[in-house]
């Protein structure tokens, strides 16, 4: 389900989540509920759907606690702070974020520990941290960076575009984007090249480059 989602096949994604969480609950398996919960709780969160990822996420992370599963508990708070920061619940996702990459690095938990600092860096700059988002931006490409995962680096960048962007260092936050995006492009990660489009496009209007910038909102709008 989050593979297919990172693709942009959201529909046969939340297909399969559900199937997921179908087969979880009827089994009566916690392990399982948690997993399903998460997968489909991904998808939502990259296609954008606070509303769903939300309910998705804190079912599995109930599920977790109440089953004491503790080695999934930061699989399902790193995306629960990020959609939380989304809706805009920024302090209580800061907050969880801060605690599931503590909780990460205690437990020496590596899987996605470059996402999760993804994550927490777009909540720092929501909430108006840019000096703290940077740090753990730059954490998390290093992170990425030594264990070889493209994926996670092409978050990293974009999110290190994004905050170029933010204090209006249109060269910096250019090549992140388009960093992001060749890496992104190189996995067929179309949502996340849509956003490296729409952080360029929204960078071409802000420095009166009109037709570039709908040239590249037009890319995005296409891929997601």
């Amino acid at each position: 389900a989050w593979s297919l989602a990172e693709r942009g096949e959201f529909a046969e994604g939340a297909a399969i989540g559900e199937e997921a969480v179908r087969i979880a609950e009827s089994g009566g398996h916690p392990y399982s509920q948690v997993q399903a919960g998460f997968g489909l709780g991904m998808v939502y969160a990259i296609q954008g759907r606070t509303e769903l990822a939300i309910p998705a996420l804190e079912q599995g992370w109930v599920v977790a606690r109440l089953e004491k599963i503790p080695f999934l508990v930061p699989f399902l708070t790193g995306p629960l702070g990020a959609v939380y920061a989304r809706a805009g619940e920024l302090d209580h996702a800061v907050t969880m974020l801060e605690q599931t990459v503590e909780q990460a690095v205690t437990m020496r938990l590596v899987a996605n520990h470059a996402l999760r600092l993804v994550w927490l860096g777009e909540a720092y700059l929501l909430a108006g941290r840019p000096a703290s988002a940077l740090d753990v931006a730059r954490r998390a490409l290093q992170t990425a960076e030594e264990r070889h995962e493209t994926g996670q680096r092409a978050y990293a960048h974009r999110l290190l575009g994004d905050i170029a962007a933010s204090a209006n260092e249109s060269d910096a936050a250019q090549a992140a984007y388009r960093e992001a995006m060749a890496l992104a492009e190189a996995l067929a990660m179309r949502p996340l090249v849509a956003h490296a489009h729409h952080g360029l496009g929204t960078l071409a209007y802000r420095t009166g480059r009109p037709d570039e910038a709908k040239a590249s909102l037009a890319v995005a709008a296409t891929m997601y």
